[in-house]
């Protein structure tokens, strides 16, 4: 016997499909608004208060080895951290558990920071410059995501900074194993209490006596020379990427 379509039936199917669209709008619009709202209660979490959940990931380059970092990043910055601006959540979707129904997102927290001396590249010195970094307080506010072997920045110390300029061309992305490392604290603190350290030369000085700054400073001659060994899969991205711009680039760099 063959069904008859009438056009209750019709209105009935296409009543059907509206409520349908109608919850999955409510369902994306609440999955938006418990990101946006996760990003605030978030951002007031003390990052060292929190239990580490360690991400895994693989790199083109050996991470360990100083040389090819520095070859392979587009800026290399020592830099004073000058505030924790919070985390906000990428790839936001809602998925299904054994307890129910959970959002969740990949976190990147945000930071300010003033260049203090340009190892690679060219950033603009003492004014402040936002970075990002992979990781942060997770959408559950209970846990901070790392990636392995990856520490964040403290308010007030001072780093070498690894950066890779982002396709927007403002976004600066310090992530995963040795992008941020930290200067001797007997150095940062002749820093901070030289009054008068407020051009590079001085910085430059100052910093002259950190190891840790002139391990990099001596890879990147190396990188200048090209004289680092990039693996071939990092060869091919740089190549591909081509030469960086950013909106903190300094004037005469552009």
């Amino acid at each position: 016997m063959k069904a008859k379509i009438t056009v209750r039936t019709i209105a009935a199917f296409l009543l059907s499909a509206m409520v349908l669209s109608s919850t999955a709008c409510t369902s994306r619009t609440s999955v938006a608004t418990i990101a946006s709202e996760s990003e605030v209660a978030n951002s007031k979490i003390n990052l060292s208060r929190l239990p580490t959940s360690v991400r895994h990931s693989s790199s083109i380059i050996d991470r360990k080895d100083r040389g090819q970092f520095v070859a392979l990043a587009d800026y290399v910055v020592v830099g004073r951290v000058d505030s924790y601006d919070g985390v906000t959540y990428r790839d936001v979707q809602e998925i299904e558990t054994t307890s129910g129904k959970r959002v969740v997102g990949d976190p990147y927290s945000h930071y300010t920071i003033t260049a203090l001396e340009n190892l690679k590249g060219d950033l603009v010195l003492g004014e402040p410059i936002p970075i990002q970094k992979s990781g942060g307080v997770d959408m559950s506010g209970r846990t901070v995501v790392a990636e392995e072997g990856d520490i964040f920045p403290q308010v007030g110390k001072i780093y070498v900074f690894l950066m890779f300029a982002q396709p927007d061309g403002e976004t600066l992305l310090v992530s995963g194993l040795n992008s941020n490392v930290a200067i001797e604290a007997d150095v940062a603190g002749r820093l901070g209490a030289n009054s008068d350290a407020s051009s590079s030369s001085v910085y430059a000085s100052v910093l002259g006596d950190s190891v840790v700054r002139n391990n990099y400073v001596r890879e990147a001659k190396r990188d200048a020379k090209g004289e680092v060994v990039l693996p071939d899969g990092a060869k091919r991205t740089k190549e591909k990427t081509g030469p960086v711009s950013n909106k903190y680039d300094a004037p005469d760099s552009q």
